[in-house]
């Protein structure tokens, strides 16, 4: 099996309920490219690595760059696992997505 190892950033965490002064957490931030599929238009971006996410959600601008047709994928529904709960809304899943970008 594979093993890699990712630098850490540290980033400030805003205000909350439950931590009222903010807070520093560690984040696995690395560089990305996207690209559906090898051969076509890409994105280098900076994503944030979530090694238990079922799917890899990226911003709508990062699809139509690499040429995904988003009106002719299939259609899903997620939810937002936030405190507190999130919103449900659309997603549209694609077999090699490669990971969560945040550009």
């Amino acid at each position: 099996m594979p093993s890699f190892n990712f630098s850490y950033a540290r980033l400030p965490i805003p205000p909350s309920e439950h931590h009222p002064q903010g807070h520093m957490a560690m984040r696995p931030w690395l560089a990305a490219r996207i690209s559906v599929p090898h051969d076509a238009p890409f994105v280098d971006c900076v994503v944030c690595l979530d090694t238990g996410a079922d799917h890899c959600v990226f911003p709508l601008s990062i699809a139509s760059r690499i040429g995904l047709d988003l009106k002719n994928m299939p259609k899903g529904e997620t939810e937002a696992r936030t405190s507190p709960p999130g919103p449900r809304g659309p997603y549209r899943p694609r077999q090699g997505q490669r990971c969560d970008a945040g550009a």
